[in-house]
């Protein structure tokens, strides 16, 4: 068992808080597990009035105050008598009421007590309730040996404000000191943090950061666990004793009046191997100003220790044949200087760090195909490689040093793979019965790599089934991606022909084709309107909708058709005709027979249509010239033009094409007869003057006809 230093008794601890000597006489301490067997020497004396038992209820308390007092009898006790008491140990009770009234109490104990024969000992308080000390404003020092959680005694120091020095030991279930948190950062305090041997528990606290950022009049600790010294300002006049820890940096702890940093286990100091040597570097660092290391602080004589570079250091000959990760020595350093003093002193060992060890991955040609990994550890202790998943390969063969021992010496550990064989994914689409409606489409890629398909649009199905592998990775098997469709029946398209009122004015038509296919509809030329609008989908698709396409027309208004007579000079010769219809309807004029007249132009728009225009329509005529009355009286001569003889000129036809009428043209045959004065006209009906219109002889009529009939035949075969 290591033997401990500076075991103080509470009344040493209490001095130290209070100004007194740091160096403080050493006192052993008794260790009971309980308080129950432990009797405070008392002395009968009278009664009195008052009753502490009301206001102070636990009896060992009431003890304890006793003998702090000096009273024969705990009945002599009162509220009066607690103003008095300035510090108080022994506490051996379960309850701390009635202590509120010793208003001047300056340092105070709880776990601790004095025994019959004058030794003082510890045991674990199972107070929980620190209330009455609360308001106790002249409070300076507290000591507590107990299991006293984290929560519990940061609820205490959150209240008692005054406090310049913490004492605490037998705690085996703290593992912090962030309870200081309820200290504010700026007030000035001593902590001792105590265990082991007399002291009870060893220490649990593993985190020490509560310490930091503080102001620290100073600190005792006896923990393995504490590695470095708290970042806190620290007042030199006081102390800094940190014993059985880990720690090997002091370059803060130059003032201290104070350093006793003993018995440390300086563990996992770092050393390499650097060529034929193994060196740590800096293994213990000490305040600014103090004389450096030497190698006579270190005990173990196959070292070396260079000064100037501050090294410590063995030979990798010496390395192999200990041939462990770990190398051990002693080392003791002193320093006094203007009255203070400086002790530092324990084991440190290096940790030896091999040559690192290099896992490389490559192909068969030796090609690096994934980044290399490089393993390090300790001299001697094992490594264990492993091979890597690299998309496109497989692992052809494992190296036989792909486990080992680190070493004096760098290895290389190389996996060798091989590249896989990528089969192609084929994409698939189909109907619901399996056949195919689209050219399949065939992915390739690198092994391992992604693929990713997508749906085709295919006019007249709609996408029903997207398969579960429609992503996914190339793999040395053949894939298949399957898009599954259904087929859509394609609904007609209406076309309707209407007027602004929205009537029909054509018969519709209906176009019919598979879906998603074009269609074109188109506007019909309707008589007596005109279009006004042609729809948005006069073309598009069919679709599963039936779809309406509705073209606009506008009514047309038809001008009439006016038909005049005129002879040569453009004087009417008879009462015009006006003839009316519908927009873009035939129709048919016809030349009048009058008498007097012959025809002699038919107009080009003797027929025709009507339109929004107004038409003139002129059938031009020639006057009949009437011979003088012939006087001979012989008969006629009949060679030429004898009775029933015509003068013919050449008809005028006009073909209407619709029923037109045929006008002859100077087709009246002229007679010429020769009256006697002398003779009487017989008796019977009198005839009217020759005019052209009497009526004669039919023959001659007819003749006239023909002859007029073959005139316009042999027009029309010249023209």
């Amino acid at each position: 068992m290591i033997k401990r230093r500076g075991k103080t008794s509470i009344i040493g601890m209490v001095a130290v808080w209070t100004g007194m000597s740091l160096l403080a006489p050493l006192h052993p301490i008794a260790l009971t597990t309980s308080g129950e067997d432990a009797q405070i020497p008392t002395r009968a004396v009278a009664a009195t009035s008052e009753e502490v038992q009301d206001w102070m209820p636990d009896a060992k308390l009431r003890q304890s105050v006793q003998l702090a007092l000096g009273l024969a009898d705990e009945n002599e006790i009162t509220k009066e008598s607690m103003r008095q008491l300035t510090t108080l140990e022994n506490i051996n009770a379960s309850s701390l009421t009635g202590l509120e009234y010793a208003v001047n109490l300056r340092s105070v104990d709880i776990g601790f007590y004095t025994d019959f024969e004058g030794k003082p000992a510890v045991y674990k308080s199972t107070i929980t309730d620190f209330s009455p000390l609360y308001g106790l404003h002249n409070l300076r020092g507290i000591g507590l040996s107990g299991d006293f959680s984290s929560a519990l005694l940061g609820e205490l120091f959150s209240h008692v404000s005054t406090i310049t020095g913490i004492y605490m030991y037998n705690n085996a279930v703290l593992q912090d000191l962030n309870w200081m948190a309820g200290i504010p950062s700026n007030h000035t305090i001593a902590l001792t943090l105590q265990g082991g041997g007399f002291y009870g528990d060893e220490v649990q606290v593993t985190d020490f950061s509560g310490l930091d950022n503080r102001s620290l009049s100073g600190i005792v600790i006896y923990s393995s666990t504490i590695k470095k010294i708290p970042t806190s300002t620290f007042n030199p006049e006081h102390s800094v004793r940190l014993f059985h820890g880990q720690v090997s940096d002091y370059s803060r702890l130059g003032n201290m009046k104070l350093v006793d940093i003993s018995a440390q286990d300086i563990r996992h100091v770092p050393a390499k191997i650097v060529g034929d040597r193994v060196v740590a570097k800096n293994p213990i660092q000490l305040p600014e100003g103090f004389p450096a290391m030497k190698a006579g602080h270190f005990r173990n004589y196959f070292n070396s220790f260079d000064e100037v570079k501050q090294e410590l250091s063995i030979s990798v000959e010496r390395l192999l044949y200990i041939n462990q990760p770990h190398f051990t020595d002693t080392f003791g350093y002193s320093y006094l200087r203007d009255g203070k003093t400086f002790n530092a002193g324990g084991a440190i060992s290096m940790d030896i760090e091999g040559l690192p060890v290099t896992v490389r991955y490559t192909d068969t040609e030796g090609t690096s195909i994934h980044a290399d990994t490089t393993l390090t550890g300790l001299f001697t202790e094992p490594y264990t490689s492993t091979a890597v998943s690299v998309p496109g390969y497989t692992l052809k063969a494992s190296p036989a040093n792909a486990t080992g021992t680190y070493s004096e010496k760098a290895q290389t550990v190389t996996y060798v793979y091989e590249k896989i064989a990528t089969r192609p994914v084929t994409v698939q689409y189909v109907d619901e019965s399996g056949v195919s409606i689209a050219p399949t489409e065939v992915l390739t890629g690198d092994y391992g790599k992604a693929y990713t398909s997508e749906a085709q649009h295919i006019a007249g199905y709609v996408l029903i089934k997207t398969p579960t592998n429609a992503t996914g990775v190339f793999t040395d098997q053949a894939q298949t991606v399957t898009y599954v469709y259904h087929k859509q029946k394609a609904q007609p398209i209406t076309v309707q022909y209407v007027d602004e009122s929205g009537a029909s004015i054509a018969s519709q038509e209906v176009l019919t084709g598979e879906f998603g296919q074009p269609y074109t509809s188109k506007g019909k030329k309707l008589t007596g309107y005109v279009l006004t609008e042609t729809p948005a989908n006069a073309t598009g698709v069919f679709t599963e909708q039936a779809q309406t396409v509705t073209y606009v027309y506008h009514k047309q208004t038809a001008q009439p058709v006016t038909v005049q007579y005129v002879d040569e000079s453009g004087t009417a010769i008879a009462p015009q005709d006006i003839l009316t219809g519908n927009f873009g309807q035939s129709y048919t004029s016809k030349a009048k027979v009058l008498s007097g007249y012959v025809l002699t132009e038919t107009p080009m728009n003797a027929t025709g249509v009507f339109t929004d225009q107004a038409q003139t329509v002129r059938y031009r005529y020639q006057k009949i010239a009437v011979p003088a009355p012939d006087t001979d009286p012989s008969p006629p001569d009949t060679s030429t033009n004898g009775p029933g003889g015509f003068i013919t000129k050449q008809p005028s036809t006009t073909d209407t094409g619709m029923g037109g009428t045929l006008v002859p043209s100077m087709t009246t045959p002229i007679q010429k007869r020769v009256h006697s004065f002398a003779t009487k006209e017989p008796v019977g009906p009198k005839k009217l003057p020759t005019t052209g219109d009497s009526n004669i002889s039919s023959w001659p009529l007819v003749a006239g006809i023909s002859t007029l009939l073959a005139s316009v035949w042999l027009l029309r075969r010249k023209s």
